[in-house]
């Protein structure tokens, strides 16, 4: 559903990516500021500026990748190379004359393909699509490996009379998993380290946005619903998850106005311009009550 790959530049693609999880977000989060959303200028500016007469709110924006490692390949470099694995299938199975059949597959990721494999994939998938394709055959599975090709673990195959040229796409089987936690916090502060002082000068406050897109194999997870911050040197963090849920990982503002007491609201403030580290300075006896609020 929300798929800029059709988009000629990467780099337009990552914009209009980026810009539809900020107006996702201003829909699904209610303390999202009200103002104009404009593009921030490269390099001076977090990734868009939401003005308003009182105050200029900077969102950047990240997306989290799956830190998974197959056969010493991050998931994310799979996702891209079995993608095109599956585009030069489909193109080898119309220039066999299939036709009205589509087919996912599921790889062994166990296993270390290279484009060399491809013909041989090619001459395996024409040959078990041929009776799916004539429309003999309506649906058919294959899963068990002694009769697939090395490399694939499963293939689900259907006849499709509406649609004429064939189609293979791939399938990612398994559990949505958790996303990493440390992933997740090593991701927020390679940010936080970005937005350091020239951000913060120019804007009254800076937001992060994590996207976490289930419509993307690389960035498959989900963000535990108690997951939170213990500290950050940014505004708010927001998770926003699968396209239909905010969860808020740091409020700074809620942290400060919350019944500590002054000294905790000015020292936070202190270390938040001078972008330390520990955002949250606490007098003695207040680490617990700071626990409670966070967590």
């Amino acid at each position: 559903m929300f798929d800029f790959k059709h988009v000629e530049s990467a780099e337009l693609a990552k914009q209009l990516r980026e810009r539809h999880a900020v107006d996702t977000l201003q829909r699904l989060y209610a303390a999202f500021p009200s103002g104009l959303i404009r593009r921030g200028a490269a390099g001076t500016e977090p990734d868009f500026i939401v003005e308003s007469e009182k105050k200029q709110v900077g969102v950047e924006v990240v997306e989290y990748f799956r830190p998974d490692i197959h056969e010493g390949l991050p998931v994310k470099a799979q996702e891209i190379f079995t993608a095109e694995v599956a585009a030069a299938l489909t193109k080898l199975c119309s220039v066999a004359g299939l036709r009205n059949v589509s087919a996912t597959l599921t790889f062994d990721y166990d296993v270390r393909l290279t484009k060399r494999d491809i013909p041989r994939l090619g001459r395996w998938l024409i040959s078990e699509l041929g009776r799916v394709a004539q429309g003999e055959i309506a649906s058919y599975r294959v899963q068990h490996r002694q009769d697939l090709p090395v490399g694939v673990s499963e293939v689900w195959a259907h006849h499709r009379p509406w649609a004429d040229d064939p189609y293979i796409g791939v399938s990612w089987g398994g559990v949505v998993r958790p996303a990493s936690e440390y992933a997740l916090s090593q991701l927020i502060a390679r940010k936080e380290r970005k937005l350091a002082q020239i951000y913060h000068e120019s804007c009254s406050e800076v937001w992060l946005l994590v996207l976490v897109d289930p419509y993307n194999v690389a960035s498959v997870a989900y963000v535990a619903p108690d997951y939170r911050l213990t500290r950050s040197t940014l505004a708010r963090v927001i998770a926003l998850q699968g396209w239909n849920g905010a969860i808020e990982l740091w409020n700074a503002a809620a942290l400060c106005s919350s019944r500590r007491g002054p000294l905790v609201a000015r020292r936070f403030r202190a270390s938040f311009v001078a972008g330390c580290e520990a955002s949250c300075i606490l007098p003695s006896g207040t680490g617990r009550a700071a626990e409670r609020v966070v967590r």
